[in-house]
């Protein structure tokens, strides 16, 4: 029974990462680009997964922010802690409002109210790809980036499907991403800052909403081991036995091993390392 229970989970899993790789999708042919991973790096922003919100349904609750205005004040609540049914694992947890928001703040000034989520867009061999620059700063993205390395979202992020010169079929796009468990050693304030998993539509955190591939696939419970120099937090990894889910570029899904090697991982990760891989 708890098979059959685990296979349905899957089977809903799989569908809404496929909604969410269409998102992309749509983005991407009404705007030129693909989201980006934030598009602010304080209290400001928003994450990837709150500019899809229009092409998933849920124009209302997009219309709804107040810009300029701090992603954890009251005037965002129906912005920022509203959650997505699309956006939440049924095999790790039911959608919520009760994550922080980070805010650099410690302890925070909102704790508990956010709207949770449990996906990562790939940002690439390097979480922070994109922090060289500013969203003000007037080069275009494609001139910011190092193809090699980069993934297709991350901060200020602005990746036309013509860069990927990899293919959108053999490119991640997004994935479920791991939550480390808590532990004795982190404090008992903050926790979520810890665990990366705040706020999912604020921009401030980007171990919520940003994920490195080469850091490898973790199953729940899994910590990296020091040695590796990997965080857990950066990592992409799900909830189902053995597999991470993963929508590519061109809106197709499948789950992937968790054992796959880090080399792989790497080459799916970059949009122009020349190093195709395809798992087709």
């Amino acid at each position: 029974m708890q098979a059959a229970r685990e296979s349905a989970r899957r089977t809903q899993c799989t569908n809404q990462t496929k909604q969410i790789g269409l998102a992309l999708q749509m983005h991407h042919d009404q705007k030129g680009v693909l989201p980006s991973g934030r598009n602010e790096t304080r209290q400001f922003g928003q994450s990837w997964a709150f500019q899809l919100l229009p092409m998933m349904e849920q124009q209302q609750m997009f219309d709804s922010l107040v810009k300029g205005e701090r992603m954890d004040s009251d005037l965002n609540a129906a912005a920022m802690r509203t959650p997505v049914d699309t956006f939440v694992c049924p095999s790790r947890r039911r959608p919520e409002a009760d994550r922080d928001f980070d805010n650099d703040d410690q302890p925070t000034q909102m704790p508990a109210a956010g709207a949770l989520g449990d996906y990562a867009a790939n940002a690439g061999h390097r979480q922070l790809i994109g922090m060289a620059v500013t969203s003000t700063d007037s080069r275009p993205a494609t001139e910011r980036i190092v193809a090699e390395i980069s993934g297709p979202i991350y901060t200020y992020s602005k990746i036309k499907f013509r860069r990927v010169i990899d293919g959108l079929s053999n490119t991640l796009a997004i994935g479920e991403r791991h939550i480390p468990e808590v532990t004795d050693e982190e404090p008992a304030v903050g926790v979520h800052y810890w665990q990366g998993d705040t706020a999912f539509f604020a921009a401030d955190n980007p171990d919520t909403i940003l994920a490195v591939p080469p850091h490898g696939l973790r199953a729940e419970g899994q910590e990296a081991k020091p040695e590796e120099g990997q965080k857990p937090r950066e990592s992409f990894g799900g909830p189902h036995p053995g597999v991470t889910l993963f929508a590519f570029l061109d809106g197709h899904v499948d789950p992937l091993q968790n054992d796959t090697d880090l080399v792989t991982l790497a080459r799916l990760s970059a949009i122009g390392d020349g190093e195709v891989i395809s798992l087709q």
